[in-house]
């Protein structure tokens, strides 16, 4: 019964969008799952309100550039296979220029890439002096990040990831956290 309540929270709609996005551009469905319940709780007409669309939660200038680059020339963020496929192309982008860094993507994801790489560079590290600058341990990292917004987001992602991993992918929560620190 608790395993079906769960369920019932964190839902798997959209699965074939899901799938053939996460298949398309390599991801893992239960991080694409915990950021669309992050960013939308599934709804696909939701708005944010600096502008962000649909169930990735995509701003029309990045939405423009990902149809650009999937040479895309007529694209509605409404429409939820698109939405998908072009927030989980962007998730992607994000984990490769980020070094492979999933948890660094989605904290770019919220905030930008700039900003999180200002924030790799000007870390108030000293707070944790036993971890050298290079060696800090992105859990740590997520709990010293100066935006309380997108410290607030990491944690919502991860722990919704950790939860599709359970409930659905056979793994456990310490796993799917330890594959988004890496």
């Amino acid at each position: 019964p608790q395993h079906e309540a769960l369920k019932l929270l964190y839902p798997q709609n959209f699965m074939d969008d899901v799938t053939a996005a996460c298949t398309r551009f390599e991801q893992e469905e239960d991080l694409m799952l915990g950021l669309i319940r992050s960013e939308s709780f599934f709804d696909p007409k939701i708005r944010s309100y600096v502008g962000a669309q649909g169930l990735t939660q995509l701003m029309q200038p990045t939405a423009a550039d990902i149809a650009g680059r999937l040479k895309i020339k007529d694209f509605d963020l409404d429409d939820s296979t698109t939405n998908i496929l072009f927030g989980c192309y962007y998730l992607r982008d994000m984990i490769l220029r980020l070094g492979s860094s999933k948890i660094l993507a989605i904290f770019s994801y919220n905030s930008g890439i700039s900003r999180v790489r200002n924030w790799i560079k000007t870390a108030k590290l000293d707070l944790v002096e036993e971890f050298p600058r290079e060696q800090i341990p992105m859990d740590i990292f997520l709990e010293i990040l100066p935006y309380e917004e997108t410290r607030e987001y990491g944690r919502k992602v991860v722990s919704a990831a950790a939860m599709y991993g359970a409930l659905y992918y056979n793994k456990t929560t310490a796993q799917v956290i330890s594959e988004l620190m890496e």
